[in-house]
């Protein structure tokens, strides 16, 4: 990396200040997606990042083997490779490598490009329809569905992930071809974050 600054879409941010400002961490090792992880100090100078479990779960729970760091920060929404170091009962040491961080600073959620079945209907009446997601985030999805949706019409939907099916009202924020584009509506936090980790997981277990 070329001075202490990550270049990526976001402005421009110290090496020191990304490591120290990532929360809602979730660390992906393989197949196993790990969440609640919490930073506890930041080294910028070894690139080094101590962080601990969330409570009941071990440190041991990681392996000492490469890792995939997806954060938040007042950046953006932040992924970046590391290499699990070192694990104890309540904290576990990792090498990170914000010279390759990707960071999104236009959108609230990740987006997969996941092919996903889905379902919905009319929230005032109408036909049911189903289709497949191109590309899906807990904030929305663009799907590939062959009937005509209203712009800006309620829906009302069921995706299905891994065997686990989610319910969500939404709205068309576009229509174009095949192509719709929906936006998930009045999703609380806890919900939003649980579908977030699901899609996170359904993407780890076909890259595997």
């Amino acid at each position: 990396m070329a001075g202490d600054t990550v270049p990526n879409r976001a402005p421009r941010i110290r090496r020191e200040e990304l490591l120290g400002s990532l929360r809602d961490v979730v660390l992906v090792q393989g197949s196993a997606v790990h969440d609640g992880w919490r930073v506890t100090l930041a080294d910028p100078v070894r690139c080094r990042l101590l962080v601990v479990p969330p409570e009941g779960i071990s440190g041991r729970s990681l392996r000492v083997a490469p890792a995939d760091i997806v954060a938040t920060s007042p950046a953006g929404l932040v992924e970046m490779p590391a290499t699990v170091l070192a694990t104890e009962e309540t904290v576990a040491t990792l090498g990170a490598d914000p010279a390759q961080a990707t960071i999104e600073v236009r959108r609230a959620a990740f987006r997969h490009a996941l092919e996903l079945p889905i379902r919905g209907r009319p929230v005032d009446g109408g036909l049911t329809w189903a289709g497949m997601t191109r590309s899906v985030s807990s904030g929305g999805a663009l799907v590939d569905i062959d009937v005509p949706l209203a712009h800006g019409s309620a829906q009302r939907v069921a995706i299905s992930i891994d065997g686990t099916e989610l319910e969500l009202a939404c709205h068309v924020d576009h229509r174009g071809g095949r192509d719709a584009i929906l936006r998930f509506d009045d999703v609380r936090a806890s919900t939003r974050r649980a579908l977030g980790i699901a899609l996170l997981r359904a993407r780890t277990r076909r890259a595997a």
